[in-house]
């Protein structure tokens, strides 16, 4: 029920010191709002932003062939984020939201979880990949923020696993 722009200006920036403008998408059914009233889901309420429907997105992950797909479309700025980190495959039904903002304040921060049905199954084989990609327009300079802590590896299956889940493959330890 909300707009891209909704999702954008007062879900996920919700702040009065910025405003969005020039919001664009794709896989929009990737792409919704969601409310984790009477969870224990450690946010209120939030964007999801998935390859596949975010529908599917309800509950825990127990059914490792469902599957949908959104955009069907991959994404140069993701593919090249992925291929930095080591990834040789292609990127596949990307959903993103991209978006324009002024900020009156020098600060900028985001909560998120990474989250995919990849783990458990295929953490050494195969990855799901996120960006938050900050691009001043100004000087034209590209950051990832969804990087783990304290380095430049952007946020993925691979870059951050537990050997728990690996289902018998030694070969692919813990990472992060």
């Amino acid at each position: 029920a909300y707009t891209n722009s909704q999702l954008v200006n007062d879900i996920l920036i919700n702040n009065p010191c910025g405003q969005a403008y020039n919001i664009t998408s794709q896989g929009n059914c990737g792409i919704a709002y969601f409310n984790a009233a009477n969870t224990s889901f450690p946010f209120a309420e939030g964007v999801i932003i998935r390859n596949g429907n975010a529908a599917l997105s309800a509950g825990q992950f127990n059914n490792p062939v469902t599957s949908s797909v959104c955009s069907n479309f991959g994404d140069s700025e993701l593919l090249a984020i992925s291929q930095a980190n080591g990834n040789s495959g292609a990127i596949n039904d990307v959903s993103f939201l991209k978006f324009n903002f002024v900020s009156s304040s020098s600060y900028l921060n985001f909560d998120f979880i990474f989250a995919s049905n990849e783990y458990g199954t295929f953490q050494c084989s195969f990855s799901d990949v996120f960006a938050f990609v900050l691009t001043n327009l100004d000087t034209g300079v590209v950051t990832n923020l969804a990087v783990i802590p304290g380095s430049s590896t952007p946020v993925s299956v691979n870059t951050i696993r537990n050997s728990i889940y690996n289902q018998g493959d030694d070969n692919c330890s813990s990472n992060n």
